[in-house]
């Protein structure tokens, strides 16, 4: 168990020399902008680079969203020499470029639904989804001079992305022996556990990670098909403070009810942090608090007709809920299922 997104060195060292022992090839990690400001990965190089997305969020560490962005910059710059692939989210690099980053690698890509025209030195891909059907996605892929598409367990368009670039990846590294790329294929991979996971369809239930105002309006947005759109969140105590209100301003924009809760709220006062995230609001009329993350998610069940849907945002496949210091065993996933359950 680890409880950073990337582990500190004496434990991350001791799983890469695990893996090498066991003769696994390859390893896939997530790099946290902390690892990166405080040297964690300094002694690795990474041949591929994904550049996903940036959005408010940890500024109780890098203080300014420059600061920010630009600890991320670092990690591509660190690697630019030997990696094989560096691909960053269409928006990504348009704010690099905005910053006034200018960046040369012979396999750069840049990847996204519209893609902007005003760059030649990368290549690109494209990816769209064409239809809907039920939660799933007709997915039209275009790269490297070719286009392929199929069905894929996904219909929200970020989801879509990830996939697209992670295809990108396995033909870069020349993983796939052509076998991904068949699109009769794509219906066996699924959605990561907790990333707008499906836990009920009528009404729909849905549990996602998004604690960043562009991870949420990213969701929000996705499950905007459906008749009334409640959503339960909160924000995380003793971390960024600046993202709640906009938290708060996205959620009003976007949901038809709002239920506001604890997340983890570790030490901070849970009252605070819901009054900070209201500060974004400008009619609370749709807000209702209830700080027992329990109770909040059984009342946005429990009133949800058959053509609503319900958005449980902020801790995603996370097991436990961190108050006061104290981690207690805790899982939206089973909380929702065990009412459905009782009836």
């Amino acid at each position: 168990p680890n409880p950073l997104t990337t582990p500190d060195p004496d434990l991350l060292y001791r799983l890469l020399a695990y893996a090498r022992q066991e003769n696994i090839s390859h390893v896939v990690m997530e790099v946290s902008s902390h690892a990166i400001a405080l040297q964690k990965i300094g002694a690795l190089t990474f041949e591929v680079c994904i550049f996903t997305s940036f959005s408010q969020d940890h500024l109780d560490f890098h203080q300014t969203l420059e600061a920010y962005f630009r600890c991320k910059w670092q990690f591509i710059e660190q690697n630019r020499k030997g990696a094989r692939l560096i691909a960053l989210n269409d928006k990504v690099y348009q704010q690099a470029v905005l910053d006034g980053y200018r960046y040369q690698h012979p396999n750069l890509w840049c990847y996204g639904q519209e893609l902007t025209k005003q760059t030649t030195n990368h290549q690109t891909m494209q990816y769209n989804i064409l239809k809907l059907k039920g939660l799933n996605a007709y997915a039209e892929i275009s790269f490297a001079g070719r286009t392929v598409s199929g069905w894929v367990n996904f219909f929200a368009p970020h989801a879509v992305g990830n996939f697209a670039v992670s295809l990108l990846t396995m033909h870069q590294l020349s993983l796939t022996r052509g076998r991904i790329f068949s699109p009769q294929k794509w219906p066996a991979i699924s959605q990561p556990s907790g990333r707008l996971e499906i836990v009920c369809q009528t009404p729909l239930v849905v549990v996602d990670y998004a604690h960043t105002p562009e991870a949420l309006a990213l969701s929000l947005k996705s499950l905007s098909f459906s008749g009334v759109l409640t959503v339960v969140f909160g924000c995380g105590g003793g971390r960024d403070r600046q993202k709640r209100q906009v938290m708060g301003r996205v959620a009003e924009q976007l949901a038809d009810r709002i239920i506001l809760t604890n997340d983890n709220p570790r030490d901070e006062n849970p009252a605070t942090i819901v009054e900070d995230i209201c500060r974004g609001m400008t009619n609370r009329g749709k807000v209702t608090v209830i700080l027992d993350r329990r109770l909040a998610i059984e009342r946005a069940v429990q009133g949800a007709g058959k053509d609503h849907a319900v958005l449980i945002a902020g801790k995603g496949c996370e097991d436990y809920q961190e108050v006061a210091g104290q981690r207690h065993p805790f899982d939206d996933r089973q909380v929702c299922r065990a009412v459905f359950a009782s009836g």
